[in-house]
């Protein structure tokens, strides 16, 4: 618009200017407290990148220490308005070529333990084939302590995996505590049996001599 017809008068520009100096003088403690901590912010973050560029290039570094690094990644490229306004394009840059290289990197891993496991699988579908199931079970141990030495891969596909493996083996335990269950029953019943073998040969013993005497053949239909 027009600036002369809708300029201040002077002297109410001079104090409007007082004003602002005054607030700003108020506030430089504060800007300056801040743009030290959003640049310490700004060091830690480029600290950490520089350490997880490097745990990603290292082909001997597991998923589960990649993970932890994707994670913090994450939350870093969610908390840029922490760093120096300048810095947060190229911040924001670097982040995401970290999360991607440790994408691939978690890719390739859980891929890897997702054929191991489909593997085990396939091995315990066979089990049912076994002719004795002490060695069946035997085998189901051994394939349950593989699939742990595995790893982790994606959460909600290893929960499938678990679940299709579950499913081969558990039938083979659940027989185990079957038979298990049937010898607990057998050994209630014989010792029930010996428990009246032995009121018997007790029932005997208060005999007077005369009876017990002629208790013999009793006695010796017990111990057969």
């Amino acid at each position: 618009g027009d600036k002369r017809k809708f300029a201040a008068p002077g002297g109410q520009w001079r104090r409007f200017q007082d004003a602002c100096s005054a607030a700003f003088d108020l506030a430089r403690p504060y800007f300056e407290k801040r743009q030290s901590v959003q640049e310490e912010t700004l060091s830690e973050l480029e600290r950490f990148i520089e350490s997880g560029l490097e745990k990603a290039a290292d082909e001997s570094a597991a998923s589960k220490d990649l993970t932890p690094i994707m994670r913090s990644a994450r939350q870093a490229i969610r908390r840029l308005d922490e760093l120096p306004p300048k810095a947060r394009g190229a911040a924001a840059g670097k982040l995401r070529e970290l999360m991607n290289r440790i994408s691939e990197r978690l890719d390739t891993a859980f891929e890897k333990v997702e054929a191991e496991k489909r593997r085990l699988i396939d091995q315990a579908k066979r089990l049912g084939d076994e002719p004795e199931l002490k060695s069946a079970i035997d085998r189901a141990k051994g394939l349950q302590a593989d699939w742990k030495k595995a790893g982790q891969g994606r959460r909600r596909t290893d929960q499938t995996l678990w679940k299709e493996f579950r499913a081969q083996i558990d039938p083979l335990f659940e027989r185990l505590d079957g038979e298990r269950k049937e010898r607990e029953q057998a050994h209630q019943a014989v010792f029930k049996e010996i428990e009246g073998l032995c009121a018997r040969a007790e029932a005997l013993s208060e005999l007077d001599d005369e009876e017990l005497m002629d208790a013999g053949n009793r006695m010796q239909e017990i111990s057969d």
